[in-house]
């Protein structure tokens, strides 16, 4: 059976598939990312690059204390970053975690002096920034969790209005973070990535918990009524406005293929907005009673709809029509993410589901043993959520962060070849920087893309059937170099991890100092497997 496969695997593999794989490598090695409040800055709640049910756990955290809340995850540069609120006492920590074991890479970053426990953070460009409630915005070096710059946006602006209170979480894009804060009137702000100073202000109607949307032609803001408005995000000039609000709140807006999807506090119900005119499209469940319903998700043709009182719902993303409704063992309370073609949902109970996106057919549950709460888009609070990213799903459950990926697979492991090279038995394999094919210089002092001091080339390589399971770090794979002088060499890998929507994981690892020029066989060990073989060249 494993030669059979083995052959199925090898004979896909041609030029234009190894050309397929440079890129899919390049987006594993960087990873996947969930920057902001429903993971992007359009708030769509949509990742490709998830796990696919059933699912295990890898990890579990503990973080805060037994009455802290959890924010909702960021997911970047290998690490998850949370902020975790101090229970009944105000303040905040912000956490960096490593995503493949939960352990602490940085942190925590206590921020106790502000008021209430809302605080909110999105990520750009290798930078977290955190806003809390009395208008301090920070920006973190995401790598190693030092403070590069802060700035206090509370105070008078010229136009007269006076900000005092941000529940709106920040939305980070293309080198500005968009803040949205209120008090005597309310303004959404435009802050340099870079070093903090304040690019823009434009007065709006409202202020509270709606985090901006943002595209490369507007920024989005909801407040009560449903009243939205959409700003240039370079000038702020003004786009377009929709209704005028009339008191506090707001609730964050989903732009989603050219609409633009708000709720309304006062009216009930959802809109959809015309991205480019302000304009009414439709609306549904207006003067409905029910629950307050979280911000919806989309992808591809569907949108997915929660609300208490009536459980998901997947729509049509153009009239709101219902295609399907799924009720869980209680109310579902969480806002919905779709990755990877499952929408995931928890209910008040504390279940957690994987739903097929397409009928909403419940494919895989579990219960984590504490009560999802709504999305508490009302108070000053930390607001929660879901995140999925690199192959892991992350759940905020009480003051548990919880990591899930796909269960392992079954069958042997089976390592890539390219049946279409001139040697047989030629394994697939890149340079992990260059993404250049073998032969491979052990040493590579030309490489400009490696700044570090050890200038060893790294090699991926690409595996079937291979997976870490619960708390096993990389180097639990190894790599067995067989050299031309029959030396043989195990080697601990540097790096593993899923392939975005490919059967295959990649291993990373560091070619040896006295590896020998010439032919070299190459095999991986993990799980008391061993993969098939596979050549290489290495070279001088």
């Amino acid at each position: 059976m494993g030669r059979h496969h083995s052959a199925r695997l090898t004979s896909v593999i041609g030029a234009l598939a190894v050309a397929a794989l440079l890129i899919a490598s390049a987006v594993a090695t960087f990873g996947s990312q969930a920057v902001a409040y429903q993971i992007d800055p359009a708030h769509t709640g949509f990742q490709s690059d998830g796990p696919t049910p059933p699912l295990v756990q890898r990890w579990s955290r503990p973080l805060g204390n037994s009455d802290s809340t959890i924010s909702y995850p960021l997911i970047a540069e290998g690490k998850v970053f949370v902020l975790v609120d101090n229970g009944i006492d105000f303040g905040t920590n912000l956490y960096a975690l490593d995503a493949a074991t939960g352990a602490t890479v940085w942190g925590p970053f206590q921020d106790k002096l502000h008021r209430f426990s809302f605080a909110g953070l999105a990520y750009d460009a290798g930078r977290v920034f955190v806003l809390n409630f009395d208008g301090f915005l920070r920006a973190f070096n995401a790598s190693s969790g030092a403070l590069i710059w802060e700035t206090f946006l509370a105070g008078e602006y010229p136009d007269h209005r006076v900000l005092w209170e941000f529940t709106s979480p920040p939305t980070a894009m293309g080198g500005t973070v968009y803040v949205a804060g209120a008090g005597f009137g309310a303004e959404v702000l435009a802050i340099s990535e870079q070093d903090g100073t304040l690019k823009w202000f434009t007065a709006v109607n409202g202020g509270q918990h709606s985090s901006p949307a943002v595209s490369a032609s507007a920024v989005y803001v909801s407040f009560a009524g449903a009243a939205s408005t959409a700003l240039s995000p370079t000038t702020g000039q003004l786009l377009w406005q929709f209704r005028t609000a009339s008191g506090g709140g707001g609730r964050t807006p989903v732009l989603f293929n050219n609409r633009l999807y708000v709720r309304d506090l006062v009216f009930r119900g959802h809109k959809v907005l015309d991205a480019l005119t302000g304009t009414q499209i439709a609306a549904v469940d207006e003067n409905a009673v029910g629950g307050d319903p979280p911000a919806p998700a989309f992808s591809d043709s569907m949108g997915y709809f929660a609300d208490t009182a009536n459980g998901l719902k997947a729509r049509n993303p153009a009239t709101l029509a219902t295609l399907w409704t799924f009720n869980g063992d209680s109310p579902i309370n969480t806002a919905p993410i779709v990755v990877n073609g499952y929408v995931y949902v928890a209910s008040y109970n504390g279940t957690l589901y994987a739903l097929n996106a397409q009928t909403g057919t419940s494919v895989w549950s579990t219960n984590l043993g504490a009560s999802f709460l709504q999305p508490d888009e009302n108070n000053a609070e930390m607001l929660t959520g879901f995140a999925a990213a690199n192959g892991m799903l992350i759940v905020p459950a009480g003051n548990r962060l919880i990591a899930f990926q796909s269960a392992p697979p079954t069958g042997p492991m089976q390592l890539l070849l390219d049946t279409s090279a001139s040697l047989s038995d030629q394994v697939v394999a890149l340079d992990s920087l260059s993404l250049l094919g073998a032969p491979f210089p052990v040493v590579n002092v030309a490489n400009l893309l490696n700044l570090s001091t050890d200038r060893n080339t790294r090699v991926t390589l690409f595996v079937a059937n291979l997976q870490l399971l619960q708390n096993e770090t990389s180097s639990s794979v190894v790599v067995n170099l067989i050299d031309s002088n029959n030396h043989s060499y195990d080697i601990s890998a540097e790096d593993v991890r899923l392939v975005p929507n490919v059967a295959l994981t990649q291993v990373i690892f560091r070619l040896p100092n006295n590896l020998a020029a010439g032919l070299c066989t190459v095999m991986v060990k993990a799980h008391g497997q061993t993969s098939n073989p596979g050549k290489m060249t290495i070279k001088l």
